[in-house]
C-alpha cells in the first residue's frame, strides 16, 4: 500500500496510536453485538441501517490498525456473510445464524489480539 502524504500521516498518527491499538475483540465484538441486536429487534429496514453504521465503525477501526486490518475486517464481516447465505437459503432469521458464527469469529480475534500484543511487546524490547 502506498504511503500517505506526510500531513495526513501526522494527522492520523494519534488515532493510530490510540484507537488502532484497542483490542479487536472489544471493538468488533461490540459492533457485532449491536448489529445483531439491531437486526433482531428492529427488523430488516432500520436493522440494516444499524448494521451499516456498525460496519462503518469497524472499517474505520481496521483502517487505523497498525497491522492486520484486513484480517480483522474479514473476521468482522464473517457473521454477516454466513448468516446472509445460510439464513436466506434456509429461510430462517439471519441473527440466529450470526450469533454462533460471531462467537467463532471473536475467538479468532482473541488469538489475533494475543499475537498483536506479543508483536508489540517484541518491538518494544528490541
Amino acid at each position: 500500500m502506498p504511503a500517505l502524504p506526510d500531513p495526513l500521516d501526522r494527522l492520523l498518527a494519534p488515532l493510530r496510536a490510540s484507537v488502532g491499538t484497542l483490542p479487536s475483540v472489544w471493538v468488533v465484538g461490540g459492533a457485532i453485538a449491536v448489529a445483531i441486536a439491531g437486526s433482531a429487534v428492529l427488523g430488516s429496514g432500520p436493522g440494516l441501517a444499524v448494521e451499516l453504521a456498525c460496519l462503518a465503525v469497524v472499517l474505520l477501526y481496521c483502517a487505523l490498525r497498525p497491522a492486520d486490518g484486513l484480517t480483522v475486517l474479514g473476521l468482522a464481516v464473517l457473521p454477516a456473510a454466513v448468516s446472509a447465505i445460510i439464513g436466506d437459503g434456509f429461510d430462517i432469521p439471519r441473527w440466529t445464524v450470526a450469533v454462533p458464527v460471531a462467537v467463532l469469529a471473536l475467538v479468532a480475534l482473541a488469538a489475533q489480539d494475543r499475537d498483536d500484543r506479543r508483536a508489540r511487546g517484541g518491538e518494544a524490547a528490541a
